[in-house]
């Protein structure tokens, strides 16, 4: 009666949730032993019926007759593991849980999909499945954590998905990380979701350093974990003669946003390597570096190495910097490399207005290369004419506060060059004044 009763409900008129409570009791204590011998068929039929209450009440049924998994049939089976509605799937998993690990095992997307519900009890249960069965079988945590990989690259369908994902993947599943190939973990590594990431640190320190090249370490050292980080210090650390020998690609090290690698990449590079390895080029590069403690790095070693049959090339690359601290620290080298050259103060004229163009910054830079141009101008006519040229095109632009040193400066030219085509001319002052009456 009470089967036939709720084979005739329907989803327009269900009771209340108390009236199934009570069908429960009834089923599962006074009339106990009739439930057990109700048919696969009948069961079958109520987790069909379209209302929930129906289908969960055929679902505890069938639980509460204990039957061995593998006698379930295989449709009365995947109808209550693969419902639609929680509280139908959530008995599912406990009757997968009654199988034997051999068929579990047998069972890695289903258990995958059941770890990524987006109900809370059932990923519970479905990692207590995955933690008993992948204890003992090696194949089975291979199929697992490649069946629950790519899902960690997805954004989650529910709060807590991507927790217990990480959680089974960095926990239960270690025996499995040897078949994670150093291409996957790289993507894991390098991946935009944080739960990749987190299974990727969790996996890196189980590598060698040698799996990846120096260039890979550097990209590692500004990654946003720290163990990750760390790993890629031991790699330089340990592996000195390897870097050594990749060194312009092991600087990328000092281009990260984090500190710790920084201080760490700054202190091994001024501790581990000389004149050899600090050429011209990968001390411009330090000092080309956007970064004020690389920059002032790059500074001190190019003081300390440099070559005074590269000052031309320091200087002119020096000069495209637009960062003021190194446009100050490239006026340093005018006086020795550019003084007399027309064809250096060429290439440097970009340089030259760059700095003077600059508003309420740059004092002291500005005062030492207008100097230095009012005197080279001095000495040769056609440094003058490149001189006079910047004079003028300043003297149009910038702030008024600078331009009385450079109308000046076009006046001591053309003192100087009367030749010179300049935008100045000069007005006899009119002589005012009282004259006396003749009488």
């Amino acid at each position: 009666r009470i089967l036939s009763y709720a084979m005739a409900q329907e989803i327009e008129s269900l009771p209340e949730a108390g009236v199934w409570d009570e069908c429960s009791r009834t089923l599962f204590n006074p009339l106990a032993d009739q439930s057990k011998q109700l048919s696969f068929d009948v069961i079958n039929d109520l987790v069909q019926r379209p209302p929930v209450p129906v289908q969960k009440l055929g679902a505890e049924i069938l639980a509460f007759q204990q039957h061995n998994p593998a006698d379930i049939p295989e449709e009365l089976f995947l109808v209550i593991i693969q419902s639609p509605h929680p509280e139908v799937r959530a008995i599912g998993v406990r009757l997968l849980a009654g199988m034997s690990d051999d068929e579990l095992a047998k069972m890695p997307q289903l258990l995958a999909e059941l770890l990524l519900s987006p109900d809370e009890p059932i990923r519970l249960e479905a990692r207590k499945i995955i933690q008993r069965v992948a204890r003992n079988s090696t194949a089975f945590a291979e199929a697992m954590l490649q069946e629950l990989l790519p899902h960690s690259f997805r954004s989650e369908k529910a709060e807590g998905i991507h927790e217990i994902l990480v959680a089974c993947i960095t926990e239960d599943l270690q025996r499995a990380w040897p078949k994670v190939d150093k291409n996957q973990l790289w993507r894991l590594l390098l991946a935009q979701s944080k739960a990749a990431q987190r299974i990727g640190a969790a996996i890196l320190p189980s590598r060698q350093h040698q799996q990846y090249s120096v260039r890979q370490w550097a990209q590692l050292g500004k990654n946003p974990s720290q163990s990750v980080r760390e790993w890629a210090q031991t790699a330089y650390t340990e592996n000195l003669s390897l870097v050594r020998s990749q060194f312009p690609p092991a600087l990328r090290l000092l281009d990260t946003d984090w500190d710790d690698s920084r201080r760490f990449a700054i202190a091994y590079f001024r501790e581990h390597f000389s004149a050899e390895e600090w050429t011209p080029d990968t001390l411009i590069l330090l000092c080309d570096s956007v970064r004020d403690d690389v920059q002032r790095m790059g500074r001190d070693l190019l003081r300390e190495f440099f070559q005074e049959d590269q000052g031309e090339h320091y200087l002119l690359r020096l000069s495209q910097h637009p960062a003021r601290n190194v446009q100050l620290f490239a006026s340093e080298f005018l006086q020795t490399y550019a003084s007399g050259d027309a064809e250096v103060m060429a290439k440097l004229q970009p340089y030259f207005i760059t700095v003077l163009s600059a508003v309420n910054q740059g004092r002291i830079a500005k005062e030492r290369i207008l100097d230095f141009l009012l005197s080279e101008a001095q000495k040769d006519h056609s440094i003058a004419q490149q001189v006079a040229g910047i004079l003028e095109h300043q003297s149009v632009t910038v702030a008024i506060r600078d331009k009385s040193r450079f109308i000046q400066g076009m006046l001591q030219l053309q003192q100087q060059y009367p030749d010179l085509s300049l935008p100045i001319k000069h007005h006899k002052p009119v002589v005012r004044g009282f004259q006396a009456e003749l009488s």
